[in-house]
């Protein structure tokens, strides 16, 4: 039975709930600095899973890298102006108050 609707990837859920806690003061961020400076210093093992996922399908990114390449830099843009511009209209709207 599944409770949550997948309306975002699953890993976000973690990250939403992390920020929500900071912003309410449910967490102590001095308590969890130890354990995200560990995180941090260990982010590398995370990219392992990734580094031989493209090594298992190198003949297929070899075919189509160009275009994998030109769909990551034009999301990566649109994510950024679709953020900044996001920004700027809560913090007008902050600002106003």
């Amino acid at each position: 039975m599944h409770f949550f609707v997948v309306l975002i990837p699953p890993s976000l859920y973690g990250m939403l709930i992390l920020s929500a806690g900071l912003h309410f003061n449910i967490f102590n961020p001095e308590k969890m600095e130890a354990s995200i400076t560990w995180v941090i210093r260990n982010m590398g093992v995370c990219f392992v899973p990734a580094g031989v996922g493209i090594m298992n399908y190198f003949d297929l990114i070899q075919a189509s890298g160009v275009q994998v390449l030109a769909f990551t830099i034009v999301t990566t843009i649109v994510l950024m102006i679709l953020v900044g511009w996001s920004f700027q209209k809560l913090f007008r709207e902050f600002k106003d108050e």
